[in-house]
């Protein structure tokens, strides 16, 4: 169905869709050399923030609860630290998190009451540590997407080249099978100058992209129980 007639106006199939793009990426690049890693991450990091949008509409709309001073059958609106913003206007998935967490948590039974399977609407453990990962690397939905430039650490951080002296290119008690990727650079003498190193499997982030990846899925399987329990598959 188009998606202005979904029940929460089209976030979780959307959702899907990054989600399902993350994944393909993923399976087809598992061990980038180079900044394949960054897509990946932001459609991960983008379906999230989707699946988190469309499952506070859900439960705004389906348990009647307004959006502050606002209807709850009104522009979906986010809590942020007091004040109602517009849901395009929150990026934050830590924000986001706290506004989900805070419709679940309290009605857990009530929740559970009024669903045909009685699942268990217990938000998991580790979740928590997920969401502070994801928002200490990227808060502003930027990080996978732009250079810094304001922010050199930043940037280093993301890369999978790392400067290296030649001590680490070639350590004395490296293993036979090692495997590096690397730029030298040489003087007009053919002296060392620099070098730019990418060891086989070194992928930048690793705990973000699990954390990501880990969260997304969470978000998947609570969508999925929302639109059969809560909308009828609409």
């Amino acid at each position: 169905m188009p998606l202005d007639t979904h029940y929460d106006s089209g976030f979780g199939a959307i959702a899907e869709s990054f989600r399902e793009a993350a994944k393909t990426l993923r399976t087809a690049n598992p061990d980038p050399a180079f900044f394949a890693h960054l897509p990946q991450s932001f459609l991960f990091r983008h379906s999230v923030e989707l699946f988190l949008k469309s499952e506070i509409i859900i439960l705004h709309r389906k348990l009647r609860l307004p959006y502050g001073t606002h209807p709850h059958d009104g522009s979906p609106m986010i809590i942020d630290g007091g004040d109602w913003k517009a849901i395009h206007r929150v990026h934050s998935i830590g924000i986001l998190y706290e506004h989900w967490k805070s419709l679940i948590n309290p009605r857990l039974n009530e929740l559970k009451d009024m669903t045909k399977y009685k699942a268990d609407w217990t938000i998991v453990d580790g979740a928590d540590e997920w969401v502070k990962v994801i928002d200490s690397v990227d808060p502003r939905s930027t990080y996978s997407r732009y250079p810094s430039i304001s922010d050199a650490e930043e940037d280093r951080s993301k890369s999978p080249f790392k400067a290296a002296t030649p001590e680490e290119l070639f350590p004395e008690n490296s293993h036979e099978d090692r495997k590096i990727m690397a730029l030298v650079i040489e003087n007009a003498d053919g002296e060392f100058v620099r070098a730019y190193m990418n060891e086989k499997g070194s992928e930048p982030d690793k705990e973000y992209m699990a954390a990501l990846e880990a969260m997304s899925e969470m978000l998947y399987n609570y969508h999925a129980m929302m639109r059969f329990e809560l909308t009828s598959g609409f």
